[in-house]
């Protein structure tokens, strides 16, 4: 067996390792489950921010429709006091 070969067979998995990696998630690290607490925090957070938005909206509208109507004045002219009757 040369060097090489001895090289090469070092370097490859047992059969246990590759039993053991089969599936692959022994290969990535797990990701930390979220608890449930931080889920309903979730939900709250984005029930509440809609609402705001609704709310906010509602009040513009509001304003809109309660500006009061414009009074309209009479045509003035300045050029009244140099007139000759």
């Amino acid at each position: 067996m040369t060097r090489y070969d001895i090289r090469l067979r070092r370097k490859a998995l047992s059969k246990g390792q590759i039993e053991r990696h089969m599936d692959f998630k022994g290969l990535y690290p797990k990701e930390p489950k979220e608890g449930k607490k931080g889920r309903w925090i979730r939900i709250v957070a984005i029930v509440v921010a809609v609402l705001a938005i609704v709310a906010m909206m509602y009040a513009g509208v509001k304003r809109i429709q309660e500006r009061p109507a414009p009074i309209e004045q009479d045509d003035v002219d300045i050029f009244d006091e140099f007139k000759t009757e």
